[in-house]
């Protein structure tokens, strides 16, 4: 599903972006993104809740304002969304093509009841959202792939189910 974000929508992720850009940093807390060593923390914060924003119309979920110190290692229970009944759930924005990567190569590191797969297109204002899948899809199907940075589980495209039929 295409999803398009306008001017209003890019100022409520610029918003969040900059808030929590600034509390890592007074942490002492880099963030690079996977797939772009290259882009800046800032950066790397701008496209994730971009993507976030753009699931977030589709669905009605509010984003989460709070921050994650420890990003998105896993190692603290982290919703992306607010979710009903305290479910959580991992967005992932990669280009198109690429896979759901955790950043780690232990499994049960996938915290989250639910991950959903985002696209970038050509346009930095508009993404498609792939789908969702579940905690037990994801365990049931991952592999391990070294990606430059190590050795991580992740899934493909193919295992995650239409965005349209997710209700959490």
């Amino acid at each position: 599903m295409i999803v398009k974000l306008f001017k209003s929508d890019y100022e409520d992720v610029l918003q969040v972006a900059f808030e929590r850009n600034e509390n890592k940093e007074k942490l002492g807390i880099k963030h690079y993104g996977f797939s772009d060593q290259y882009s800046s923390s800032l950066e790397c914060h701008l496209r994730g809740i971009s993507a976030e924003k753009a699931v977030s119309k589709i669905t009605g979920f509010d984003l989460n304002r709070g921050i994650s110190e420890l990003g998105d290692k896993g190692l603290l229970i982290h919703s992306d969304l607010i979710l009903p009944n305290n479910k959580t759930v991992e967005v992932k924005m990669r280009e198109r093509g690429k896979e759901f990567i955790l950043p780690s190569f232990n499994p049960e590191k996938f915290t989250q009841d639910y991950g959903i797969l985002v696209f970038a297109t050509k346009d930095p204002m508009t993404f498609e959202v792939i789908g969702y899948i579940t905690k037990q899809i994801f365990l049931d199907n991952y592999k391990r792939k070294d990606f430059g940075k190590g050795i991580r589980c992740y899934v493909t495209k193919e295992f995650f189910l239409p965005i349209e039929q997710w209700s959490p």
